[in-house]
């Protein structure tokens, strides 16, 4: 349970949601799509009727944890609303391209897919009053800095936050920590020691018991338990 194995883990969870096959092969993940058509994708459903309930004229900002959900958003939103509609700004666009898209958007274009990560800085979207967080990273510090985005000296609309949350998933787990303002490796090893330590515990007892008894049956143990 080192940092990177947990992180190795919690990625192969939200890949899963995000609609991959994921296999562990050597230590590295190694994921397939599950859907061949984008629009399969019930996440994706789940995307288009958040949009649905923004005003045509409202521009929306849509962040994704992988690069696969953005490549899946942009042939979804592109088929929708035309070519002209949304525009890329992650990892796998060069920097002079990203600066462009910006312009884009800040103009005539309606949707900006992009990483949390690679537009947490430098960017003033105040224009913008709508975000979707088609998937979360772990780290609170992430997520109020891409909030931080349409947050800036100029906005003068509520801003809407929209989270798309797989009931009974990791993504619960992560929106729980988000809104505790905690990162959830940390506190996924927490909870491991917060067990190991109840572990420890239970043996201590039980040794304590059987030195005292010539042996300790089920509902001995059943009663240190609830201890």
């Amino acid at each position: 349970m080192e940092p990177h194995t947990i992180y190795r883990f919690l990625t192969a969870l939200q890949l899963v949601l995000a609609g991959f096959i994921v296999e562990d092969k050597r230590h590295h993940i190694v994921k397939t799509p599950l859907f061949q058509d984008p629009f399969d994708n019930p996440r994706i459903d789940a995307l288009i009727s958040i949009i649905k309930q923004i005003s045509d004229d409202e521009k929306v900002i849509i962040y994704t944890a992988f690069t696969q959900e953005v490549d899946d958003i942009l042939c979804v939103l592109k088929n929708l609303y035309g070519d002209e509609s949304a525009v890329r700004f992650d990892g796998s666009v060069p920097q002079k391209a990203r600066n462009t898209n910006a312009l884009k958007f800040a103009d005539n274009c309606r949707f900006f897919v992009t990483n949390s990560k690679c537009s947490r800085f430098g960017l003033n979207l105040q224009f913008c009053s709508n975000v979707i967080y088609y998937s979360n990273t772990y780290e609170y510090v992430t997520r109020a800095q891409s909030e931080d985005r349409v947050h800036r000296i100029g906005q003068i609309r509520n801003v809407m936050i929209y989270d798309i949350c797989a009931s009974v998933t990791i993504d619960e787990r992560i929106l729980d920590c988000l809104v505790n303002k905690e990162n959830l490796i940390d506190k996924f090893k927490e909870e491991l020691k917060k067990n190991n330590d109840k572990r420890d515990l239970l043996d201590w007892l039980t040794l304590k018991r059987s030195n005292s008894k010539s042996c300790v049956n089920a509902q001995d143990r059943s009663d240190l338990k609830d201890v």
